[in-house]
């Protein structure tokens, strides 16, 4: 889709498209949004690698006992909240955090919204259907339509802009320990071992 305006193209960003001004082409510009976000203490204290170690010294400080020592793990209700926020993958393939649209881009009207890989939208709801997902909801804002399927803690949602299919997304709602065998093990690290905390500006 061509010629939108900014807000017309933030709705297709909010719905994890990449966006671009019809003057980026060529390029290889273009702004997409990191979601919000919620991640237990204990992986921000030490796994999260894009935060100064001062900050995760200041999260350590609300998981430590009466004599100062760690309890481990953590409450499993005490998370840090990340909000979203707008990224620009820049010409010379850096990304930047917390992009702001200047006057001159929120009042264009020379928006677009890119197309997504043919692998990411080789999928129809039928398939899921066959797979055994259940459709729970729809929803609607204009010209764009989500349907969604859940299966177990999982839900796939098909994103659709003027009735055609730009891309389907997989959440994973809830997922807590279970027991589970190393060849299990494998299987989802071969099937989710791609989906890393960081975003990956070389992933297509």
């Amino acid at each position: 889709m061509e010629n939108l305006s900014f807000g017309e193209a933030l709705e297709a960003a909010k719905k994890g498209g990449r966006i671009a001004r019809q003057g980026w082409n060529g390029k290889g510009m273009f702004v997409f949004m990191r979601p919000a976000d919620e991640l237990h203490i204990d992986m921000v204290i030490d796994k999260v690698k894009s935060l100064p170690q001062s900050v995760k010294d200041y999260y350590l400080k609300d998981v430590l006992n009466g004599n100062g020592e760690r309890v481990y793990p953590a409450d499993e209700d005490d998370k840090v909240k990340f909000t979203a926020y707008l990224c620009l993958k820049a010409a010379d393939g850096t990304i930047v955090n917390g992009w702001q649209p200047s006057q001159l881009d929120m009042l264009t009207n020379d928006w677009t919204i890119l197309p997504f890989s043919k692998e990411q939208i080789e999928i129809e709801e039928e398939q899921a259907k066959e797979l055994g997902w259940e459709f729970v909801k729809q929803y609607n804002q204009e010209e764009f339509l989500v349907t969604c399927y859940k299966l177990g803690c999982m839900e796939i949602e098909f994103n659709y802009v003027n009735e055609e299919m730009v891309f389907c997304e997989l959440n994973i709602l809830s997922l807590m320990c279970m027991p589970i065998d190393f060849e299990q093990l494998k299987v989802l690290t071969e099937m989710l071992g791609w989906w890393t905390m960081d975003f990956n500006p070389n992933r297509q």
